[in-house]
């Protein structure tokens, strides 16, 4: 299968066969990856935010007080700025159609 030609080359960059459980990437790294699987990347996600840094705190929220944590996070979770912070990031891409030029 020619789309899946190199896939074992990426498979052992981000798991380096099965004794390494994980793996950091940067952003631009990550774009890189997904451009190589024929990805094309939209945008990037904080996907939790600091909500690791404030554990017993969102567990002690009221259901008040966690809706208004859940609309701050969404508000920030798309800020460059904020990626960093996040334990887990998350890359939103396109895939192509076949026949499709994409910049």
């Amino acid at each position: 299968m020619k789309h899946l030609d190199g896939i074992d080359s990426i498979v052992d960059q981000f798991y380096g066969g099965f004794k390494k459980v994980f793996y950091r990437t940067t952003p631009k790294e990550a774009e890189v990856a997904c451009r190589f699987a024929g990805l094309v990347p939209q945008f990037h996600v904080s996907a939790d935010g600091l909500a690791h840094a404030y554990p017993d705190k969102l567990g002690s929220l009221s259901e008040e007080q966690y809706e208004k944590f859940c609309a701050w996070h969404l508000e920030i979770c798309e800020d460059l700025t904020v990626l960093g912070s996040s334990v887990h990031g998350l890359i939103v891409c396109e895939k192509p159609c076949e026949g499709i030029k994409v910049k």
